[in-house]
């Protein structure tokens, strides 16, 4: 949820500065590559709101039925096919998503 917020106010800011940037008299005699990296900002932040997005839709999705002693977890994966499990999804998914940057 926290991640949704950040991709919004993210894309916004970037977007706002990208727009108010190009009316800069000297922005014609900018670099490529700085007209490239205003430009792919925002849309970084388009990427990580449907990122944020989907995985909000994941974590809304669970749900769990309890059958005799055990206790099964059903949930809509990412690519839209349904996963059950006994034990929460959850803890894994926030371990994900703290240590992406870990092999």
């Amino acid at each position: 949820m926290y991640t949704l917020g950040f991709s919004i106010t993210w894309t916004v800011l970037a977007a706002l500065f990208a727009w108010f940037i190009r009316f800069e008299p000297d922005w014609q005699q900018q670099e490529a590559f700085v007209k490239i990296t205003l430009t792919a900002m925002p849309l970084a932040g388009l990427l990580f709101i449907r990122d944020s997005l989907r995985k909000m839709r994941r974590q809304r999705s669970i749900r769990w039925e309890t059958t005799g002693e055990a206790t099964v977890f059903i949930w809509k994966e990412l690519d839209g096919s349904e996963k059950r499990s006994c034990v929460d999804p959850r803890v894994e998914w926030d371990k994900d998503d703290r240590n992406f940057a870990d092999p």
